[in-house]
């Protein structure tokens, strides 16, 4: 058995699915399981020292993924070395902390513009291309099908990740001489079907057919299938 002193232990919160969350985490978890388990079967990597996975569910929600953060975290016996996180929502809250206690942040999966502000979250890196860039290709294919007029919505709520690209997009399609109406919405996966029916409803009266959507995997999804039924398809 191995002491602590040869365990690198790293925190992983992803969502699991608990209390209705996005539950894209179980296949996130088999992947992290099985690449543990590669490297401590490994004699050229981390040679003696074994990695050890602490994983608890975020929910991809900003609230329990802090809990999840917390909880570990205040296991003394356990203490962390690093963090990985799934979900913008989840990896933002726990990036605002993560700093105070010296821990490095990695995630594969969270694309929201926001998290590229290295001020706020010095010490979040990932390994995947942020929202930001969704505003180039907004504007290539509003200039592909010759729309000249668009809007975009994007999910304000507590954190702010998503905005930036709606005003990333609004700020590129403007100087293409498409006209951009950006609708920032107080919204968070908690927000209520009523609220979101009032949303797209402000949508729809716009009569604007081209909408995109900057917001999070949960908040998405509810917020299409409520636009669809205000007529925005």
């Amino acid at each position: 058995p191995h002491s602590s002193a040869n365990i690198i232990r790293l925190g992983n919160f992803i969502p699991l699915g608990g209390n209705g969350g996005w539950d894209a985490g179980l296949l996130m978890q088999a992947a992290i399981d099985q690449a543990a388990e590669d490297v401590n079967a490994a004699t050229s990597v981390l040679s003696g020292v074994t990695l050890e996975i602490v994983t608890g569910d975020s929910e991809c929600r900003e609230g329990p993924a802090i809990k999840a953060f917390i909880d570990a975290i205040g296991d003394k016996a356990k203490p962390l070395h690093g963090v990985m996180t799934g979900c913008s929502s989840g990896s933002g809250a726990i990036a605002g902390i993560a700093p105070l206690y010296r821990l490095t942040q990695i995630s594969g999966i969270s694309s929201a513009g926001g998290l590229s502000d290295t001020t706020r979250f010095p010490r979040f890196l990932r390994t995947m291309n942020a929202d930001t860039y969704f505003a180039q290709t907004w504007v290539k294919l509003c200039a592909r099908y010759g729309w000249k007029r668009a809007a975009v919505l994007a999910e304000v709520g507590a954190s702010g990740l998503y905005s930036a690209t709606a005003h990333g997009f609004n700020s590129r399609a403007t100087a293409a001489g498409i006209d951009v109406t950006v609708f920032d919405a107080n919204m968070s996966p908690g927000t209520t079907d009523a609220a979101l029916d009032g949303v797209a409803q402000t949508l729809a009266a716009t009569h604007t057919r081209i909408v995109f959507f900057s917001a999070s995997e949960l908040l998405g999804a509810r917020l299409l299938c409520r636009a669809w039924k205000a007529g925005l398809a």
